[in-house]
């Protein structure tokens, strides 16, 4: 595996690797090709067997591999900024996701839709996976006033609430919010509606214009063939499944929160021989150019929960 991964990251015309293992040899040296790997801007999309008891019987059976400890795994994979996912297809298409948006721009979720039961649903199910919905602001919110109804003037927003009747308002909608501010990734919710594959492609032509990560659902079976062509045709990615649209989001949104690998810091001159007074001693060591964890100070439950996320598990609450 390490040879084979350590020739992609040196490929030119590698972009981004899909790695599936059931156990290492020499794990550190995995972590160390997962680390080149991230300092070139590659990401690395793993899927690994072992998570369960099962899946370790069923690993040891194959190829006599050794599993080990997956939580420890998945613990280093976080710290390298290595990708996990859990299924060979989704794996595919993270990547697929990364190497057309390698840098995100926020983990707000902006949604569209025809159909304001499908947007409820998708608004609940992104908030149900831990995600978060993005808050428009004055500005976007004033903008849409002037083509929706006062309620449909917030994410999500639902086509159906228009002021006039004259004219489709998709493509002003769609951009008004794609263009906001905390929206980082834009996710048209497509249902049956008049005129399906025309709109279906002002939609995303107007999403994927913001450079922003499109995540486009579409929630239909057969009806939906025309409206896939036309995604197709602006090369827009789209899921058939809620279910797999949101595992590839919370993957893409994770990897986007992880900040690249530092270089190392360089010693500055001048520093104190002791400690200041009011410094605290996590600035001393990191003056003198000695890594120190990252940290936050926490008043309650729910703001330690949101610095634990931001940092990036595993963490320790003292």
């Amino acid at each position: 595996i390490c040879d084979v991964l350590e020739y992609l990251i040196a490929d030119p015309d590698t972009h981004a690797v899909c790695v599936y293992v059931e156990g290492f040899r020499d794990a550190a040296r995995f972590f160390r090709a997962a680390a080149t790997c991230r300092e070139a801007g590659k990401p690395l999309v793993v899927l690994k067997t072992g998570k369960t008891p099962a899946g370790v019987k069923a690993a040891q059976s194959h190829t006599a591999s050794l599993a080990g400890s997956y939580q420890a795994f998945e613990a280093l994979c976080r710290t390298h900024g290595v990708v996990l996912a859990d299924d060979p297809m989704l794996m595919v298409r993270i990547a697929d996701v990364l190497v057309r948006w390698p840098h995100g721009q926020g983990d707000g979720i902006g949604i569209v839709s025809g159909s304001g039961g499908g947007a409820g649903v998708m608004a609940d199910r992104i908030t149900g996976a831990g995600l978060r919905l993005a808050t428009l602001s004055e500005g976007s919110r004033a903008a849409l006033g002037t083509i929706l109804l006062p309620p449909q003037t917030d994410n999500p927003i639902d086509f159906g609430g228009r002021l006039s009747q004259e004219g489709e308002i998709d493509d002003t909608a769609t951009s008004i919010l794609a263009t906001d501010p905390d929206v980082g990734v834009i996710m048209p919710y497509l249902s049956s509606m008049p005129t399906f594959a025309a709109r279906t492609r002002a939609i995303a032509t107007a999403a994927l214009r913001s450079g922003k990560p499109v995540f486009a659902l579409v929630a239909v079976g057969h009806a939906g063939a025309a409206p896939r062509r036309e995604l197709r045709a602006v090369d827009c990615p789209y899921f058939d499944s809620a279910e797999d649209a949101l595992a590839v989001l919370r993957a893409v949104i994770g990897y986007y929160r992880r900040t690249p690998r530092q270089s190392p810091p360089v010693r500055r001159g001048g520093l104190p021989a002791s400690l200041p007074h009011g410094m605290e001693p996590a600035d001393l060591f990191r003056s003198y150019g000695v890594p120190f964890p990252a940290e936050a100070m926490c008043a309650d439950v729910e703001a330690a929960i949101q610095a634990a996320e931001r940092i990036g598990y595993p963490v320790v609450l003292k």
